[in-house]
């Protein structure tokens, strides 16, 4: 009875369930494989890392910086250590999968250096569509890029792929979060299906002790 209560609530609720985080490797790229020189000598620069950066897929020159004044940036992002990349791109499968019903919202900060054009593109790739983020970059900081993909029939199943994106200018990446929201009516329908299987289960039982077995 309970249960069934539950389901009722969840069914008549129209509103939206609390975000899940996916759990991102190494979101703020604190580490790299590669060596990291303190000082590197760059006017602006405390530490530049190269190589791969750790729990990340590296394809062309990238690695982790370190910027203490306002030579390439104005102020650094909310953690020290931020990704560069020349391209063609940094990337990470996540473990989650796409499951129906569910929306996946990713966040990332873009960062436009004093010194270079803006040149980055964040995204999901799922089922070979990239999905970009979207936002609006500010000269000299870190602004948040969004991306929001609501799972499709055919892409159930397929991996979730963070692609971060650059053409060769530098593209800055710091603070990556992923996080999925399952819609209240697939919610709902699992619920009632869960209910559904107590109520037949409870009435076989009782069908077995009338029949004294």
């Amino acid at each position: 009875r309970n249960l069934l209560i539950v389901v009722s609530l969840a069914l008549s609720s129209g509103e939206a369930l609390a975000d899940i985080n996916i759990p991102v490797n190494n979101p703020t790229f604190e580490y790299t494989s590669g060596p990291f020189f303190r000082p590197c000598g760059g006017v602006g620069l405390c530490g530049i890392g190269t190589g791969p950066i750790l729990g990340w897929v590296n394809s062309g020159a990238s690695g982790i910086v370190d910027y203490v004044n306002g030579t390439y940036f104005n102020a650094p992002d909310d953690y020290p250590d931020s990704a560069w990349s020349n391209g063609p791109s940094i990337s990470q499968t996540v473990r989650a999968t796409v499951q129906l019903g569910v929306t996946y919202t990713l966040q990332v900060d873009l960062g436009w250096s004093n010194l270079t054009a803006f040149d980055g593109v964040a995204g999901l790739l799922v089922n070979g569509t990239f999905y970009p983020a979207t936002g609006n970059p500010v000269p000299g900081g870190w602004s948040p890029f969004v991306a929001i993909y609501t799972a499709l029939p055919s892409d159930v199943g397929s991996p979730i792929t963070i692609e971060l994106r650059s053409s060769g200018e530098q593209g800055n990446f710091d603070n990556v979060r992923l996080a999925e929201t399952p819609e209240p009516a697939y919610f709902g329908v699992g619920l009632a299906s869960i209910a559904v299987g107590a109520v037949v289960l409870r009435r076989r039982r009782r069908s077995s002790r009338q029949a004294g077995v």
